[in-house]
C-alpha cells in the first residue's frame, strides 16, 4: 500500500519517492494578546496589544534561527494577524497565529516549549497577557 501526497509535477501515472522522511510534522499555532485598548492619541493609557504581538513575532520569526541547530529542520511561519478595527483606537486584543514544520519529534517538542515561554515572557514585560494554542 501506497499513501502519497498529490505532486502535480510529476507525469500522469508516475510517483516519486525516496529514503528518510519525506513530509513534516505540520502544527499549527494561535497567540492571543490581552492588552488595554486605549485612544491613539494617548497610549500611555493603555497596553497596546499590536505592539506586543509584533514584540512577539519577530521572536518567534528568530527563534528558529537562533535557538536551534542549522542542521535540524523546522520552520516556523506566522500567516495572519488580526486587531482592530479603526484607525484611532488602540485596540485592546490582537490575534495571530501561523505553521510550525519539523521532522523531528523532539524539536518539536523544545520547539512548542519555547515558543510558549516567549510568547508568555515577552506579553508580561510589556504588562500584557498571552495565550498560546498548538
Amino acid at each position: 500500500i501506497f499513501g502519497m501526497h498529490n505532486e502535480p509535477g510529476l507525469s500522469t501515472g508516475t510517483f516519486a519517492t525516496r529514503g528518510g522522511a519525506f513530509y513534516a510534522n505540520a502544527d499549527k499555532f494561535i497567540v492571543r494578546v490581552s492588552g488595554k485598548g486605549a485612544h491613539a492619541a494617548h497610549p500611555e493609557e493603555g497596553v497596546d496589544s499590536i505592539v506586543v504581538a509584533s514584540q512577539i513575532i519577530q521572536a518567534l520569526q528568530s527563534l528558529t534561527s537562533r535557538s536551534f541547530n542549522t542542521l535540524d529542520s523546522l520552520v516556523l511561519s506566522v500567516t495572519r494577524i488580526d486587531a482592530g478595527k479603526t484607525w484611532n483606537v488602540l485596540p485592546g486584543e490582537a490575534e495571530f497565529g501561523g505553521t510550525v514544520r519539523t521532522h523531528d519529534k523532539q524539536v518539536r517538542a523544545e520547539l512548542e516549549q519555547r515558543a510558549r515561554t516567549l510568547v508568555e515572557n515577552i506579553a508580561a514585560a510589556n504588562g500584557a497577557s498571552a495565550t498560546f494554542s498548538w
